[in-house]
């Protein structure tokens, strides 16, 4: 008998000796279980910092896209008033191109008619930049879309 219970004895270490090493072994796996998840949470937390900045950047983006629309609104007005300008601008030209012919004067002498002329240069030269800008504008609105 105690030959038998030497041999159970010994088997019972033995037993309790795998259970631990299943043991280990569970608490291996559980181990670079939780560092794998730690690199997968790491790398969630970066996507979502770099989705919150990439938001702000577009909100920024958007609003600039809000401000472009309202300056793109403001160009016909813009250019009716510079039109406008130069019209009554040109009509009073006129006028004192044709008294000053009368009086056998030289317009270029008169006061402020160069200044003028150069209004309407500079008038029409400021209608075709708005109209360009806003054609560019319109692009870049419609390739945003």
């Amino acid at each position: 008998m105690n030959t038998l219970k030497t041999i159970y004895d010994k088997l019972g270490d033995k037993t309790e000796l795998a259970k631990y090493e299943v043991e280990l072994g569970l608490v291996d796996d559980l181990t670079k279980l939780i560092q794998n998840n730690t690199k997968s949470t790491d790398n969630a937390n970066r996507l979502i910092d770099n989705v919150s900045a990439l938001f702000k950047v577009l909100n920024g983006i958007k609003d600039e896209i809000d401000s472009m629309k309202i300056q793109l609104s403001n160009i016909e007005g813009a250019k009716a008033n510079l039109g406008g300008s130069s019209q009554d601008i040109n009509k009073i030209i006129l006028q004192v191109e044709t008294q000053v012919k009368q009086l056998g004067l030289d317009v270029k002498g008169i006061k402020g008619y160069s200044t003028a002329l150069e209004i309407i240069k500079t008038n029409n030269s400021l209608i075709k930049e708005l109209d360009l800008s806003k054609k560019v504008a319109e692009k870049i609105l419609a390739e945003l879309r």
